[in-house]
């Protein structure tokens, strides 16, 4: 490791004196910093998150399929190992879901993204409407699917309605063809419905499992983006430096502001424009299995090994804290963690689901999306001058 460093320094100060145009300054015991936290981030947080999600991925689809091999009538304990098998994967990739750059980003919005995140989790953006016409047409779940469908309706979003909706209901509106034709009457009415489901959920979890280990894969195989990553500012990096490296780190953890504080907690409190009423309980998230404040504290816990580069409080592990402290702003470090171990607190007590709490507790969902806000106004704000970061696109002019 101390060989790499050495290496990448030189070639660090050997590209800022052949490249035209203003730059940084020179700081190597600032890049060796940058390094580590790199090194940190990969190494501890991303590689064994991704890791454990193939694992629960992979116990969820057994999981599915022995539901979807039991007889009808006779199922009942294996829905219900089905369910607690999806709660846990759910849960394990509301972390990951805080890693959104290389294989889980998108395409078009950092480096080396493939949008594998979207594949399994397509969440706010869903059609749930299409997979019950697919069910009414008797589509079959394969890969040629998968292959072409549009990622609203495959993933964990669709395996909640399967697994969690055992009505004779769907997601379609009243005027939908399968509703005015009577198409999806008579599929409700015969046991067709429960076979067609149990089809649907074990070909979802399928495309789940297959797609997680695409992206632990394509993260931690040796030459893959994690390694990359850890190099960054080399000869031959994707990145001209190790910060353009933490930029692309940093625009991952923009969703503790975009999702979990807008869409997450804003849109159903009937604080975003994405509610138009005094609240919108509709917008919350997991309206099946009921996870949504579960899912919260999960993102959160994970923003906050970001920041310290543990899950451990007591690791010396090197983060984006000790670049605070690096250059000077020890307070700024200080304050950012109390007000995310103050978010972190609100969300763990906040015992009911968000869909729930906006109708019965609107002012407890508005308090919890306000101590999440003084978390990410520092994140926006001085956090970003501090550490010179490059804001995402998506946080470009965002000041709420």
């Amino acid at each position: 490791m101390q060989l790499r460093i050495v290496l990448n320094i030189s070639v660090v100060a050997a590209f800022s004196c052949t490249t035209p145009g203003p730059g940084p300054t020179p700081n190597p015991g600032g890049d060796q910093l940058q390094w580590q936290a790199l090194e940190t981030f990969d190494s501890a947080l991303a590689r064994p998150a991704l890791e454990r999600a193939v694992t629960d991925f992979a116990a969820l689809r057994g999981a599915v399929d022995g539901w979807a091999q039991a007889a009808a009538g006779a199922d009942g304990q294996a829905l219900t190992a089905a369910k607690a098998a999806f709660e846990t994967a759910f849960l394990t990739w509301q972390r990951v879901e805080v890693l959104q750059l290389g294989p889980l980003g998108a395409a078009t919005q950092v480096t080396a993204g493939e949008g594998l995140r979207d594949e399994i989790y397509s969440w706010p953006t869903t059609n749930l409407c299409r997979v019950d016409t697919a069910l009414v047409a008797n589509t079959a779940p394969d890969d040629a699917y998968f292959a072409t469908a549009l990622v609203t309706s495959k993933g964990l979003v669709v395996l909640e309605e399967m697994l969690f909706n055992q009505s004779s209901s769907n997601s379609c509106p009243a005027n939908a063809t399968i509703n005015t034709n009577g198409s999806w009457a008579a599929l409700a009415a015969s046991p067709t419905l429960q076979a067609r489901r149990k089809a649907w959920a074990l070909g979802v979890a399928r495309h789940l499992e297959a797609t997680a280990r695409r992206a632990r894969d394509g993260w931690s195989a040796a030459g893959g983006f994690g390694d990359k990553l850890e190099q960054a500012g080399s000869m031959g990096s994707l990145w001209r430096t190790p910060k353009d490296g933490l930029d692309d780190v940093y625009a991952g953890l923009f969703y503790v502001d975009r999702w979990v504080k807008d869409y997450k907690l804003g849109a159903p409190a009937g604080i975003t424009p994405a509610c138009m009423a005094q609240s919108c309980p509709a917008l919350a998230e997991s309206p099946r299995a009921a996870l949504s404040t579960k899912a919260i504290v999960e993102n959160l816990v994970m923003a906050r090994a970001v920041f310290t580069g543990s899950f451990d409080t007591s690791s010396n592990a090197v983060s984006f804290d000790d670049l605070l402290v690096e250059r000077g702003a020890g307070a700024l470090k200080d304050e950012m963690l109390q007000k995310l171990d103050t978010a972190l607190a609100a969300a763990r007590a906040f015992e009911r689901p968000v869909s729930t709490a906006a109708t019965e507790d609107l002012d407890g969902l508005q308090s919890l999306h306000a101590a999440v806000k003084a978390y990410t106004d520092l994140f926006k704000s001085q956090f970003v001058t501090t550490l010179s970061l490059k804001v995402p696109k998506e946080g470009a002019g965002d000041n709420d």
